[in-house]
């Protein structure tokens, strides 16, 4: 491969200019043999941790490199194919070597190099291709794993709620799991003033201020700012004031608490206050924090139940203010439950203590969205009552009611039925995926339908004869109005796909496929052959924000 990093790239020029572009062509060949060389050795080092790999965190994190591994080699083929075609196209200008004819020295001496050359480069090609074949093939063989753990661990039955036998066991084995985590309590307070002691309070108390700074004072002064902008003069009309105010209040409200639980963990991490059986509630503390502010935030981004007049839901005054409280169950009961976990994970309490537990959750679960439905369902009445007397007293007519929302009332109630029957009959992981799996697709749903409100009103206000940069647009390219706002259209579409795709991810993740789905991206990203032709979303994107950035 000595070849490959000293003469790769230098198009036509002359044998003696090579040794003066040494470096920087070593530079150019170096860095794409080195991707592969590291994506090979990646991979072995995956299958050989693949053999006694059993839990789903490790499952994940070796898929997560084998992913790797694969975008390495990739990128490194990309890096090394037009390097493959400029030495084809110097060899072609050589031609070929007549049968009568006595070539020099000079010349046989560059053909020999630049056959040397393209085939190091070759080489390395199908080197790369070879391993990105295999990394894809060996994420898929740990995403069956994950699926095939997931399929057992959901399907598992124990004793019924409703069985004594199983509160006789956990009473049982109480005070020697009661221990347990006390011993991983003592184990954390230990670390945690040993750090302090070394240490003080400085990076800790900056931490903690840090924190309360991003949950407090400056999420409720961002949210003030983004009220007051959206009932300003100055920002758009129309629909976009209510989405665009709807979307920043769900990003403030999930981010900064996020974040804010990142700064106080890694407040702690910095001055080694986590007790190494505690790092993974220390991560399950921060996952937990995100996604019940997610919770929160799009509840109150959508129901807004103090400001009825910038609500996107069709919901009534009488039902927003329950129904928010209900997210604010919903978020809490998930964090503990999750929180839960990670501390019976890290104690190692019982499974008959785990057991328990997740029935009690379960059932907890299935209560609030039986509560949630009733509240719906008494809500569904009072509008259909009132659109009857309106529509009867104007035209005489029965009201239709909406197929939709009546297939959404029957399947949220068959999900119930279904997720306390497994739970009274021992499916208790089946009964807890359940309920946990229907709130979640509804923050989903909800979150990913209101940032295509968003994504909608945005992209038709750009290319609006109202925005600034729509009227740039039709000055300068004399484009009707008719026309921009097809453009406009068509940019929403595009969003709307990518929301939709980062939805199905979102919603797929507890299953275990959403790197699947990602590698599917992924390929995407690099381009779908067409005939001889490689049609590249990423290079079309760029091309439309040159024309657009051009024209502007």
């Amino acid at each position: 491969l000595l070849a490959l990093n000293l003469f790769v790239g230098l198009g036509l020029a002359p044998t003696s200019v090579w040794a003066a572009d040494t470096p920087a062509v070593a530079d150019a060949g170096a860095q794409p043999l080195a991707q592969i060389k590291a994506a090979d050795e990646a991979l072995e080092k995956i299958r050989a941790a693949l053999d006694d790999a059993n839990a789903p965190e490790t499952l994940q994190a070796l898929s997560d490199k084998a992913q790797a591994s694969k975008r390495d080699a990739d990128a490194a083929v990309t890096a090394l194919e037009p390097m493959l075609t400029q030495v084809d196209a110097r060899i072609k200008q050589l031609g070929p070597v007549a049968e009568d004819a006595t070539e020099g020295s000079d010349i046989s001496q560059q053909r020999k190099q630049l056959g040397q050359e393209r085939g190091d480069i070759d080489s390395a090609v199908k080197r790369g291709k070879l391993i990105s074949v295999e990394a894809a093939q060996l994420t898929s063989s740990i995403e069956k794993m994950r699926s095939q753990q997931f399929n057992e661990e959901i399907s598992r039955k124990a004793a019924s709620p409703l069985s004594l036998k199983l509160w006789q066991q956990f009473a049982e084995h109480v005070p020697n799991d009661l221990q347990r985590m006390q011993a991983l309590a003592r184990q954390g307070v230990d670390t945690f003033n040993a750090a302090i002691a070394e240490h003080g309070w400085k990076r800790m108390g900056g931490g903690i201020a840090l924190a309360l700074l991003l949950v407090f004072p400056l999420r409720m002064w961002l949210r003030h700012l983004g009220r007051r902008y959206a009932s300003s003069s100055s920002a758009p009309d129309g629909r976009l004031r209510r989405s665009g105010l709807a979307v920043w209040q769900l990003l403030l409200g999930t981010l900064l608490p996020w974040l804010a639980a990142m700064v106080l963990i890694e407040s702690l991490r910095s001055i080694n206050a986590i007790a190494p059986r505690l790092e993974s509630v220390a991560d399950a503390f921060v996952k937990a924090s995100f996604v019940a502010a997610i919770f929160v935030s799009v509840s109150k981004s959508l129901l807004v139940p103090k400001r009825p007049s910038w609500r996107l839901l069709n919901v009534d005054d009488i039902a927003a203010a329950p129904l928010t409280r209900y997210a604010w169950a919903a978020a809490a009961l998930t964090w503990f439950a999750m929180m839960l976990n990670a501390v019976d994970i890290a104690s190692r309490t019982s499974s008959v203590s785990t057991v328990a537990v997740d029935g009690l959750i379960a059932l907890t679960y299935v209560g609030l969205i039986v509560t949630v439905l009733f509240t719906l369902n008494k809500m569904r009445s009072r509008q259909s009552d009132a659109s009857a007397k309106e529509r009867e007293g104007d035209s005489g007519h029965p009201v239709q009611r909406s197929g939709w929302l009546m297939l959404a009332w029957l399947g949220g109630h068959l999900t119930i039925l279904a997720a306390l029957i497994a739970a009274l009959f021992g499916y208790l992981n089946f009964s807890v995926f359940v309920a946990t799996q229907m709130v979640w697709m509804t923050v989903v749903v909800l979150s990913t339908s209101l940032f295509m409100k968003f994504a909608d009103d945005f992209s038709l206000w750009l290319f609006s004869t109202q925005s600034r940069s729509g009227k740039a647009v039709a000055q300068t390219t004399g484009i009707s109005e008719s026309h921009l706002a097809q453009i406009g259209v068509l940019l929403s579409a595009l969003l709307r796909i990518f929301l939709v795709l980062l939805g199905i991810a979102a919603i797929t993740a507890p299953f275990g496929n959403s790197h699947t789905l990602f590698g599917w991206m992924d390929a995407l990203s690099h381009g779908l052959k067409i005939g001889d032709a490689v049609l590249r979303p990423s290079a079309i994107l760029r091309a439309l924000a040159v024309l657009v950035l051009g024209l502007t």
